[in-house]
């Protein structure tokens, strides 16, 4: 398979099944916003790059939460930064764990990140791989807004390492549920 064959492929099996479900497009990478949950996947480029491959890695945010911009601001728009993400998965191993198993682990300085290997795969392998992704990311969406503020907070109080990112989150998480309870 080659470049224009996989980005066809990418677009019909994964950027037209997700887009269906509220994705949008922001360059190569797929972004999901309903005023609350953010998700993107977003496919990595520059050092990341190699021939033959495409590179991602799947985020969730609630979207109230700053970036790590200077000064941390609330996105317009969804972030296409991995590190303005709290969560951070990767679908080739999470697809195999069942939803209770899913939770926060940090990952503020480096992260991993799943390849697909089209270069040197079979144009079937491919579509495989994108056929598993795409049915990853229809079980993934619900899951994710699934996951409230409180809980997500919580998630990382109990699993962090106390990163700063980590700290102006918390930060974020407190004075967004402070203020819906003194809206009730």
């Amino acid at each position: 398979m080659d470049k224009d064959e996989f980005d066809a492929a990418f677009q019909e099996l994964v950027t037209d099944r997700l887009t269906a479900s509220g994705f949008t497009p922001l360059g190569k990478t797929l972004a999901f916003d309903d005023g609350l949950t953010t998700i993107a996947l977003i496919r990595l480029g520059g050092k990341m790059a190699r021939p033959g491959t495409a590179a991602h890695i799947l985020c969730f945010r609630h979207s109230f939460l700053r970036d790590l911009s200077e000064p941390p601001a609330i996105p317009q728009a969804p972030p296409q930064s991995v590190f303005a993400y709290p969560f951070k998965f990767l679908p080739s191993v999470w697809r195999t764990r069942s939803l209770a198993a899913w939770r926060y682990v940090p990952r503020n300085l480096n992260f991993d990140l799943d390849r697909v290997e089209w270069g040197n795969s079979t144009a079937k392998e491919t579509i495989a791989e994108l056929n598993s992704l795409a049915a990853f990311l229809a079980v993934f969406l619900p899951w994710a807004r699934t996951i409230v503020p409180a809980r997500a907070m919580s998630e990382i109080r109990k699993n962090g390492e106390d990163a700063w990112c980590e700290r102006l989150w918390l930060d974020d998480y407190g004075a967004f549920i402070a203020s819906a309870r003194s809206a009730n």
